[in-house]
């Protein structure tokens, strides 16, 4: 069975403890708190254990067995696809980092490799497969026609910008109002998300890279990108 991840179970991340138990999956074998607490510093097996259950919460691992119990763990496709980004998370932005990985894993180009056959599309974002050998692509990039054309504002900005700025920069909403500056705040975390801009330490101030100008200048099909590119197809210089 595997889990249901809502509002209400969602918790920050653990940095980094989380990131280095889920890297420590990343092998696709089974694990148990105490194998996995020993690969770790200062970490105990009880620690270990709950930490395990609260990224199973999240849908990054799973414990799988007769009675969905065994004890032992495995990382699922959101697992993955976290722990590939798992160096641009934000405890600040940890919630929309999970809409990104959970967005990615639902735009994979062959998604029987991300969900269970038994899980119905309108769920997919609610139930990751458990399953340690999908082949799921990390690299994928999914990006909605507002971020990109985010990416575009930003390409035209010297230097760095922060999110009160930068939202007066952006197009008007679909409505005709100016962007919030939560929107844009999101608007360039997820830009960095995917490695299309730079944020500063601990700052909310953010600049283009290499990545973000490349893109923009190839200038693809905005729908194409809502559907999902594996990153080697949108920049194959790179």
């Amino acid at each position: 069975m595997t889990p249901e991840t809502t509002e209400a179970t969602l918790e920050p991340l653990v940095m980094p403890t989380d990131a280095k138990i889920l890297t420590g999956l990343q092998h696709g074998t089974r694990e148990t708190p105490t194998n996995l607490a020993a690969q770790l510093e200062d970490t105990s097996q009880n620690y270990t254990a709950n930490r395990l259950r609260k990224l199973e919460l999240r849908g990054y691992t799973h414990s799988p067995g007769p009675a969905d119990r065994s004890g032992m763990y495995e990382i699922t496709t959101w697992g993955r696809y976290a722990t590939a980004h798992i160096e641009k998370h934000n405890r600040s932005y940890d919630e929309l980092f999970h809409r990104l990985v959970t967005r990615a894993c639902g735009a994979q180009p062959t998604p029987e490799h991300a969900y269970p056959d038994n899980i119905p599309e309108e769920d997919r974002e609610t139930q990751p497969a458990p399953d340690p050998c999908a082949e799921t692509d990390t690299t994928l990039v999914q990006l909605y026609r507002h971020v990109y054309d985010g990416l575009k504002t930003l390409h035209d900005i010297d230097g760095v910008t922060i999110p009160t700025d930068f939202r007066e920069r952006l197009p008007p909403t679909d409505d005709g109002n100016m962007a919030s500056a939560g929107d844009a705040a999101d608007t360039l975390y997820t830009l960095h998300f995917h490695g299309f801009a730079e944020r500063r330490d601990d700052m909310e101030a953010y600049s283009i890279t290499d990545d973000g100008r490349q893109l923009v200048k190839q200038d693809p099909d905005p729908s194409t990108l809502q559907h999902g590119v594996p990153r080697d197809e949108l920049l194959p210089s790179n």
